[in-house]
């Protein structure tokens, strides 16, 4: 509670300090009893962690797809010292850039997967810390609790005096495949991926206590597709009672649109038809290899979802002109289509050629998941309404504030644009963007350069937008508050160009902005920054209000005020001050 209270800037050194690197590792250190067996982890700089520790049984063979099963026990005691493996997933290699930026850790795979990690001051000593259980991005596709030196849960453990819990789970085919027209057997595995997390958090509720954690006191949390998924928490049954407050980062856009059942449908099929099995054969799921399965999965995904984007777009294309178009062959599909586009709109052939590349340069929806059929999930969450299952769980929502720029900021070039040329290119948009919209982004960010404006406008502020929209329905309940951030800071690696991108908060939460140098700097101005954030969700953690003495007061959301905490060099509340651009893009 001391380290809690005191003064941020005080602490900020002492987190992140390099004097606490000393480890312990023993026969006789950090040896926990679960209720699975004895484990045994290590201690470094005065905080017990444990990797790779097995929270349910491998879910292969006759378990693929279906709900998680308690893992067997074990009689000797068992390291867990390394993290265990990711679910199957894609392992391409990334740009040389973004990896350096990111550093990602892509580990190894395999589908016993079902393994989590705790970092905590302290073991079997009574104490009732709050927990701090973390969920990955990766939408519903990919990554894991390792895959980011972010994600690390020491110093967050060791400043608030919490302990923190990251999992790994089933993903994309083995989490998510929709099954359930095939026999009740399969009835809940569009879903699994979700129960896998359901589980982990009760093995948090059975175990956590020798940890010196207090299992009535558990915070979700996850950023992008990890808050998708404490998202869907708030929807399920089997997830009440498990955790008691959550926060959500930059997640709104992915879970207040329902997502599809008849593209689940379509994708399901589709796999099938790749790997040349019907209704009748349909058991010889569980026995393919991880590998035929995920390619399956991933390239019909990709086939489907095309289809269905490019009749979204291109309103009278047919299935003889989709079928011309083979991803696996993307040059010679562009020209494919721009020839389509050309002869069904008249397009002149620069304007086909600009409407492709956008068309190519999209980012995929978000209808893999899972599916809120009424039973495991019951509703889509905060669509329309926030669910009523989780109304007494208080919650804390935001997103960074150049969401939309991805990976385009990275390049040199981006910096070059002029307002003339990005009104020009947003006018030409299949669906054009409003000069009123783009005159209002400017009142809005009066200092914003025009890459900047660009990306604000392309995405539609739908981060802002939807981020406020689960807001006002959560605090519609008028049962517990709901906190709204805007996370500002403009790092200035690769001379700021990446500026407050997605991601980019996820240090600063875990009081990790030495750990990632390379997005942050390693700067004194990031550690400051980051005793200020940290701070704030350690004390939501620990009370349900995210205010402490090193920020303004915050105020929790009301649709009438709009409160927003900006984190920045200076933190500042701002009052609804992007109203008329979020209206110009056609808020309610």
């Amino acid at each position: 509670m001391a380290a809690a209270s005191a003064p941020a800037l005080v602490r900020e050194t002492i987190a992140q300090s390099k004097d606490l690197g000393r480890i312990v590792v023993s026969d006789t250190n950090a040896v926990v009893e679960t209720v699975s067996g004895k484990i045994r982890g290590y201690t470094e700089g005065g905080i017990h962690t444990f990797k790779g520790i097995p929270y349910g049984a491998p879910p292969t063979g006759n378990l693929r797809f279906m709900p998680p099963e308690k893992p067997k026990p074990w009689t000797n005691v068992r390291d867990s010292l390394q993290y265990g493996p990711a679910c199957p997933q894609s392992a391409s290699r990334v740009a040389d850039l973004p990896q350096f930026f990111f550093e990602f850790d892509r580990g190894y795979v395999d589908e016993d997967c079902l393994c989590l990690n705790v970092w905590t001051p302290g073991l079997n000593d009574n104490r009732k810390r709050p927990v701090m259980f973390w969920l990955h991005g990766g939408a519903f596709f990919s990554g894991s609790s390792f895959e980011l030196p972010s994600y690390d849960g020491r110093n967050l453990a060791r400043r608030g005096d919490v302990v923190v819990v990251s999992i790994n789970h089933r993903l994309n085919a083995f989490g998510f495949l929709h099954l359930a027209e095939f026999g009740d057997r399969y009835r809940d595995s569009v879903n699994t991926g979700m129960l896998d997390i359901v589980a982990a958090l009760a093995w948090v509720r059975d175990n956590i206590g020798a940890f010196g954690g207090d299992p009535s006191n558990v915070t979700i949390f996850g950023q992008s597709g990890g808050g998708a998924k404490v998202n869907f928490l708030m929807a399920m049954p089997s997830a009440r009672g498990l955790f008691h407050k959550a926060i959500v980062q930059s997640a709104g856009p992915m879970t207040t649109n329902d997502r599809s059942l008849e593209f689940s449908v379509k994708h399901t099929a589709a796999v099938l038809t790749a790997l040349g099995l019907t209704r009748s054969t349909i058991d010889r799921l569980q026995s393919l290899p991880a590998e035929a399965l995920h390619d399956a999965f991933s390239t019909t995904y990709f086939q489907v979802e095309f289809e269905q984007d490019a009749r979204a777009r291109w309103e009278r294309l047919t299935d003889h002109d989709l079928k011309q178009i083979d991803l696996s062959q993307e040059e010679a599909s562009k020209e494919k289509l721009v020839g389509i586009l050309r002869a069904r709109y008249g397009y002149e052939r620069a304007r086909a050629e600009q409407e492709g590349a956008r068309f190519w340069g999209r980012t995929f929806s978000d209808n893999v998941g899972p599916i809120a059929e009424g039973h495991v999930i019951l509703q889509a969450p905060f669509n329309p309404t926030a669910p009523a299952i989780s109304a007494d769980v208080p919650m804390l929502v935001g997103h960074t504030l150049n969401e939309g720029g991805g990976l385009h900021f990275f390049s040199p070039a981006r910096e070059l644009l002029t307002e003339a040329l990005i009104r020009a290119e947003l006018a030409k948009t299949p669906d054009p963007v409003p000069a009123a919209a783009i005159d209002a982004l400017r009142r809005t960010y009066p200092d914003a350069k025009p890459a900047e404006i660009l990306a604000h406008a392309s995405s539609r502020m739908r981060a802002r937008i939807d981020t406020l929209a689960q807001a006002a329905r959560k605090a519609a309940q008028n049962a517990a508050p709901i906190y709204v951030y805007m996370f500002a800071w403009q790092t200035r690696v690769l001379a700021g160009r990446p500026r407050a991108f997605h991601r980019s908060e996820i240090p600063f939460v875990f009081d990790n902005t030495d750990r990632c140098a390379h997005q942050t700097g390693g700067t004194e101005e990031a550690r400051a920054l980051a005793a200020k954030v940290s701070d704030a969700w350690i004390a939501f953690a620990r009370a349900g209000n995210p205010n402490h003495s090193g920020i303004p007061n915050w105020p929790a959301f009301s649709s009438e005020r709009v409160p927003t905490m900006v984190f920045d060099n200076t933190c500042q509340v701002k009052y609804d001050h992007d109203r008329d651009a979020r209206h110009a893009f056609g808020q309610a």
